[in-house]
């Protein structure tokens, strides 16, 4: 399928295991937060960025998600292997001139603007990368020119696009989101997260 603009690749294919070492018997991305849940307010939020969306699941992924794409009528793939393989799965896919978005689906404080920047550096074409920091710690969604495609389908493992980074021309993007370095992995980083969305509204 090609899309004329950067298409959000959001990774809901994890097998949440650090969450699970605390509650064995829910998932991080359906965990409750903001009235909500992890996922649907991350989803909420890249909806609101305006870009297609190419939703990464796997056999681990809640069947409650699958109906939640299933309604919103959401393209997604079903992957395997480690977040490398994922990717590359999504970006075979998913093929976009205009590049790609990786954002995990347990990153439910990123605000739309950012999305929107992040795409908006993407298309400015100085970089082959474009990476949100805050306060100098580099954060996502990570965008992919299509410069990148080739390295991005050779992903494998657990590694995840570092390499991609290393070995293209990588911008930074400084901004005031903090949401761009919160991800959830534990209970705790949920209760993070809750106190702020609290105080930052998206």
């Amino acid at each position: 399928m090609l899309t004329l603009s950067p298409i959000v690749l959001l990774l809901a294919a994890g097998q949440a295991t650090r969450w699970r070492e605390e509650q064995p018997d829910t998932h991080k991305l359906t965990a409750d937060l903001a009235d909500s849940s992890v996922f649907t307010l991350t989803l909420k939020h890249v909806q609101a960025a305006g870009l297609p969306i190419g939703l990464c699941v796997s056999s681990h992924t809640p069947a409650s998600i699958m109906e939640i794409a299933r309604r919103e009528d959401i393209p997604h793939h079903i992957c395997s292997g480690g977040m490398g393989d994922v990717i590359s799965q999504a970006v075979a896919t998913w093929q976009s001139p205009a590049g790609w978005l990786v954002l995990p689906a347990d990153m439910p404080c990123v605000a739309p603007a950012t999305i929107r920047e992040v795409a908006r550096q993407l298309r400015i074409g100085k970089a082959d990368c474009v990476a949100p920091t805050h306060g100098g710690l580099r954060g996502h969604p990570v965008a992919f020119s299509v410069q990148c495609q080739a390295s991005l389908l050779a992903l494998r493992g657990d590694a995840g696009a570092r390499s991609v980074l290393d070995s293209h021309l990588l911008r930074t993007m400084e901004c005031d989101d903090a949401g761009i370095l919160l991800d959830i992995d534990t209970p705790a980083d949920r209760d993070r997260a809750e106190d702020f969305l609290q105080h930052h509204p998206r």
